[in-house]
């Protein structure tokens, strides 16, 4: 039977009627209740009137799913699937910025699982890499959308950095926080920098990484 709601909307059926158990879909439901939502289960029933915004796309509702997940074994398994769904669909997206937010989300979600999957560090990176190879088209598609606003901080570019500067990789961080300042983006980038000199500075031999 075709799902209706938001996920027939984003034409997302097949992937949530094969992917998720039954039970994950009930549980999801469950705590998918947005601000405004009239009908009781807004993801698979009723017909949405047509979404805008930056994020309307596939990839903008997958990543408000992460948002209503919680701690548990269940919901790890749950977001592992999330997961694997937004690289498949931001790996196809011709959106910029819903690319952009949805690495930033996909960044979050595999940082956060760092402790309990072996492979969610280097994932964490990739993601981190991919959005920063995609920031100067970002930048521009921000700024059409937002204009005369700063651009707002850089999730991938932050996140390299603290991954690079907890292994001790200083060299690596200055030159990636002097790449996102000068690109505009909003950070604590000059903090970073000379924290991370001083720490050269200080290193044995004048060792940099």
């Amino acid at each position: 039977m075709a799902t209706g709601g938001l996920i027939g909307y984003y034409g997302l059926s097949g992937w949530w009627e094969s992917a998720l158990t039954l039970e994950e879909r009930d549980y999801i439901e469950s705590l998918f209740h947005p601000l405004g939502s009239v009908d009781g289960h807004p993801l698979t029933e009723g017909a949405p009137q047509c979404v805008v915004g930056t994020t309307a796309a596939a990839t903008g509702l997958i990543s408000s799913l992460f948002g209503w997940l919680k701690a548990t074994p269940r919901d790890y398994l749950i977001r592992w699937k999330l997961r694997e769904k937004m690289i498949e669909l931001a790996s196809t997206e011709p959106n910029v910025l819903a690319t952009h937010f949805a690495l930033q989300v996909l960044i979050a979600a595999f940082y956060r699982d760092r402790e309990v999957d072996p492979d969610a560090r280097p994932a964490a990176i990739a993601a981190c890499q991919a959005q920063i190879a995609l920031a100067p088209r970002a930048a521009v598609a921000l700024r059409q959308e937002y204009p005369g606003r700063p651009l707002p901080r850089h999730v991938g570019y932050q996140q390299l950095a603290v991954i690079l500067e907890q292994a001790g990789e200083y060299a690596q961080v200055v030159s990636l926080c002097r790449e996102a300042a000068t690109a505009e983006w909003a950070g604590d980038w000059v903090k970073r920098i000379a924290r991370c000199q001083r720490r050269m500075a200080s290193s044995p031999a004048g060792t940099t990484h």
